[in-house]
């Protein structure tokens, strides 16, 4: 999903030609369309949920505005909520709008956060449809570089509401996990890994608690890697490379076949630039990742493979006239679950606000023998909104005591990390967090600066559905 294949200046000129003139009267606005478009995976027809702009284009790719409203008209047949990560959007934040009914009109109001951002549905029903696409905001001043958007997405011939119901019942207490009951399974029963991340003959994942669901495919821009999207580029052209992880529960690395790469930004905020060959990405992140192309004109790839497994999906970057060979959508080795070995290393650039007033501590809760996840043991509906006066700098600390990792998301808010496990940072700007599981502890820092809800969140959609949901409130009082 390229932007566009030639330069800066070319880019700004044709995305702006989309946008509205400015009304001296009203926000200017931005049509948007809840649809469905037909794709093929593994041979068979699919039909895919999105959100298209007036060209057919899914998402918005704009250069970043003034402040303007997306008017979204919704043709499916059943109502839609959306939820706009890194976006603090009116009327309500995130998903906590109401949803645009069938055939129907809504709109949101952008203060538009530059950078590279996601929009999905926040039923992970029809998320798991496909109903994800990118929010570029194109920042001002940055390098000329060509501009290209990689989503990533997973996919299932099944609906969520099958996964869901199966997910309960395996989880159920006295159920068996290959043999033996989950309670009795430890990560530690496992031999040191050999280099490259999996034990000799070993031929999926290590822990049985890594994944929520064995997904029939993963889409790179909603194609697989049998026939995966060839992106044209320059001889030794420069990249700026936009990854989104839009899946609904699985988690990458992404590498380019060997080559080095810079992540020069994270969740659409600058960070001091980290190089190497592969990174993690978890449900809902971004990565920015300036990437310098070849001069002889040899093609680059880049995957993403699913963390505790072989399998993977990807695109090629290849200049006119390069070969192009039959990629395998088998990595060599199988990937390590994602870690916090990315963040660790970032700083983000530019001052991150006062110090904190007041801290808060998130326990994130559940059992993974009966799937069932919340926040503070609270699920929607059953505890207040944690009330945070307006104008303090809290120090949010999410703690996880339980198997699995939590993708962890700030909707609409600023997130500096500040404190991994009892390691003090001085980290990068996010919104979605990793909290790694079996005791992962993590802190950030958000500034209350207006009255409303927002949310906090899992960005493993399988385990929002099931209640890992909090809302925070601002309030002048309290």
């Amino acid at each position: 999903m390229t932007i566009s294949l030639a330069r800066r200046s070319f880019l700004v000129g044709s995305a702006a030609a989309f946008l509205p003139q400015r009304s001296p009267l009203a926000a200017p606005s931005f049509p948007l369309t809840l649809t469905t478009r037909t794709i093929e995976v593994k041979r068979r027809p699919v039909r895919a949920l999105s959100l298209v702009d007036r060209s057919g284009h899914p998402g918005i790719q704009i250069p970043t505005p003034f402040e303007f409203r997306a008017e979204i008209h919704n043709t499916l047949p059943e109502p839609v909520a959306l939820s706009w990560t890194g976006q603090d959007v009116g009327p309500a934040p995130a998903e906590a709008a109401e949803p645009i009914k069938s055939n129907a009109h809504g709109s949101v109001e952008f203060r538009a956060r530059p950078g590279t951002h996601l929009v999905h549905a926040g039923d992970v029903r029809q998320a798991q449809e496909l109903l994800s696409a990118p929010v570029v905001f194109l920042e001002p001043g940055r390098e000329d570089r060509q501009d290209i958007v990689l989503l990533l997405q997973d996919f299932s011939f099944r609906p969520a509401d099958e996964h869901l119901h199966e997910l309960m019942e395996r989880s159920a207490p006295g159920h068996r996990h290959g043999g033996g009951l989950a309670d009795e399974f430890d990560i530690g029963d496992w031999p040191p890994r050999a280099r490259g991340g999996r034990h000799p003959g070993e031929g999926s994942i290590l822990d049985p608690h890594l994944h929520d669901i064995d997904h029939d495919a993963y889409l790179a821009n909603h194609r697989t890697l049998d026939d995966p999207e060839v992106v044209r580029v320059e001889r030794g052209g420069r990249l700026r490379l936009r990854v989104i992880n839009g899946a609904t529960s699985t988690a990458f690395w992404i590498d380019f076949g060997g080559r080095r790469g810079a992540v020069i930004a994270t969740d659409g905020r600058a960070v001091v630039p980290v190089t190497d060959h592969r990174f993690p990405i978890a449900p809902g992140q971004r990565l920015d990742i300036a990437l310098d192309l070849p001069r002889d004109g040899a093609m680059v790839p880049v995957f993403a493979q699913r963390e505790g497994d072989r399998v993977r999906a990807g695109l090629v970057l290849a200049p006119s006239g390069a070969p192009i060979p039959r990629l395998t959508d088998m990595a060599e080795f199988q990937a390590l679950p994602v870690d916090l070995s990315l963040d660790v290393r970032l700083r983000g650039i530019g001052p991150h606000g006062a110090p904190p007033s007041r801290s808060r501590v998130f326990a994130l809760t559940g059992d993974d023998h009966v799937y069932d996840w919340g926040i503070d043991n609270a699920h929607p509906g059953e505890g207040d909104p944690v009330p945070l006066p307006v104008g303090t700098m809290v120090e949010a600390v999410l703690i996880n005591d339980g198997i699995r990792m939590h993708p962890m998301s700030f909707e609409g808010l600023d997130a500096h990390v500040v404190a991994l496990g009892s390691r003090r940072i001085n980290g990068a700007v996010r919104d979605t967090v990793i909290v790694p599981g079996r005791g992962g502890r993590v802190a950030v820092l958000i500034e209350a600066r207006a009255p409303g809800d927002r949310l906090l969140a899992c960005h493993n959609l399988y385990h929002r559905a099931v209640g890992m949901v909090r809302h925070l409130r601002f309030a002048t009082h309290g």
